[in-house]
């Protein structure tokens, strides 16, 4: 089938309607080992500031305040004063914390959104995350102006790969006033694009983690953001 409708926007799969690319982005813009921003980017940052955690209270908390505060249920300093001694100055670690230089970043993202705007392409990102956190390092990094849509978590009030953040992204697309559109969805996680199918979109898997069992066989695989190029433009 060609076309389906999902909330009552249409999805299509025709080659003449207009395309959109959805990234993820911790493992895909910011290619975190094994997609993990939290393990490899916040407690080893936190530890440099002299924050001890054991492995259970890394589960415990991210599990916890962590996750509470990408459904947008308590706030990112919150999250921090959740986990740190009393009198911590939680405003400076999170800026500190947004600005340090372990966050990588995909070195093709920039030529490949390049291209993709050059094609009429739009471009959008949906990302378990925190709001603040996001726009600052898109900020960050000089990115913020090749997106056209950005749904975080907290927003959402979901996470993926929860339907109800999809159903959200949906709902932002027809706030756009678009007709219909065929969705390339690009992320490291096998659940997230499972659930992405049902939705109707294109899923594109991010090779990166060293393992992902699953039984879900995404539509492409590629290295390389720059290898979205040659799926998206026919």
């Amino acid at each position: 089938e060609s076309e389906r409708v999902y909330g009552g926007y249409l999805i299509s799969m025709q080659h003449d309607t207009r395309k959109f690319v959805l990234f993820d982005a911790m493992g895909v813009i910011y290619p975190f080992p094994e997609g993990d921003d939290v393990k490899y980017g916040l407690w080893p940052f936190l530890e440099s500031k002299g924050h001890t955690f054991t492995q259970q209270q890394r589960y415990d908390y991210e599990m916890g305040p962590y996750r509470a505060a990408t459904r947008g249920n308590i706030r990112s300093l919150d999250f921090f004063r959740a986990i740190l001694p009393a009198g911590s100055d939680v405003e400076m670690l999170e800026q500190e914390y947004l600005h340090h230089g372990q966050f990588p970043f995909a070195e093709d993202f920039i030529q490949t959104v390049e291209v993709l705007r050059e094609k009429n392409i739009l471009i959008g990102m949906i990302s378990n995350d925190i709001t603040l956190w996001s726009e600052t390092l898109r900020r960050r990094f000089d990115i913020e102006h090749f997106f056209d849509v950005a749904v975080i978590s907290d927003a959402a009030k979901a996470r993926k790969p929860d339907k109800k953040i999809y159903d959200y992204f949906i709902g932002r697309l027809k706030a756009m006033g678009l007709q219909s559109v065929q969705i390339y969805y690009i992320d490291d996680n096998m659940k997230n694009l499972e659930a992405a199918r049902d939705f109707g979109m294109q899923t594109i898997y991010r090779v990166l983690k060293t393992s992902d069992a699953s039984n879900f066989e995404p539509d492409y695989r590629i290295m390389h953001l720059e290898e979205i190029l040659s799926i998206v433009i026919r």
